[in-house]
Parts: C-alpha cells; sequence; structure tokens
C-alpha cells in the first residue's frame, strides 16, 4: 500500500510540473509560428545583411516548432532568400533553447545552470552558423 501512495504522490507532482511547465510553452510556441510567416523573416536573414545571423539564433530559438516541420520550414525560409550560415544557426538554435524545452527545464535547474545552459546555446548555435557560412 505505501509503494501506492508513493506512486500517486509522485504522479500527481509530476502531472502538476507538466502541465505548469508544457501547456503555457505550447500555448506560446503556436502563438510565435502563428505571428512569425517565411516571407518575412527571410527578408530580414538574407545573404547580405550582417546581422542575419545574430537574428536567426534569437528568432529560431523561441519560433522552434517541433522535429518533422523544423527542416521544411527552414528550407522555405532557405527559398525565400534565408542565407544557410543563419539557416544553420536558426535550427540549431531552435532545437537546443525552445520555449517548451527551456520551460520544461527551468523549474528543475537553478538559475545559474538555467543561465548557463541558455548562454552556450545560444553561443554555439551563433558558432555553428558562422562557422558555415565561412565554410559554405
Amino acid at each position: 500500500m505505501d509503494r501506492q501512495q508513493a506512486f500517486i504522490r509522485q504522479f500527481i507532482s509530476t502531472s502538476r510540473l507538466i502541465l505548469t511547465c508544457l501547456i503555457p510553452a505550447f500555448a506560446a510556441e503556436y502563438a510565435l509560428n502563428s505571428l512569425l510567416s517565411p516571407g518575412a523573416v527571410a527578408d530580414y536573414l538574407g545573404e547580405d545583411q550582417w546581422w542575419s545571423i545574430p537574428a536567426a539564433v534569437f528568432i529560431g530559438a523561441p519560433a522552434y516548432i517541433d522535429g518533422y516541420a523544423a527542416l521544411p520550414f527552414t528550407r522555405g525560409l532557405i527559398e525565400n532568400g534565408m542565407s544557410s550560415g543563419a539557416a544553420l544557426a536558426f535550427l540549431v538554435s531552435g532545437g537546443v533553447v525552445s520555449i517548451w524545452g527551456a520551460l520544461a527545464i527551468a523549474p528543475v535547474l537553478k538559475l545559474k545552470p538555467f543561465a548557463l545552459y541558455i548562454s552556450l546555446a545560444l553561443i554555439g548555435s551563433l558558432c555553428a552558423g558562422y562557422i558555415f557560412a565561412w565554410i559554405n
């Protein structure tokens, strides 16, 4: 009987954490994705703009769609004029620092490790974009 009660307590605790973190995260993700259109983003992330890679990181991080839609969405951005380095930075930052992922781990980590995680993810995404743009 103790194991069942422990399981029920843990189940309720985990469910509460999931509901308080993931429901707002999915709502925020939906709102961001509905506000961003590929044509509008690609105009600002083209080959000629120096800010294309940093902008792609800061747009891609919260606006990450999901694993299935990320590649077609990014291909659409590239077809509309997004630079290849910005596209890679967009993909990498979205996969690492998406809103739903950040909200899911924020309650688990303390502020300093969470800030370190976000900082390293953003810096790594920037580096990946710049290196790919330089190689390509």
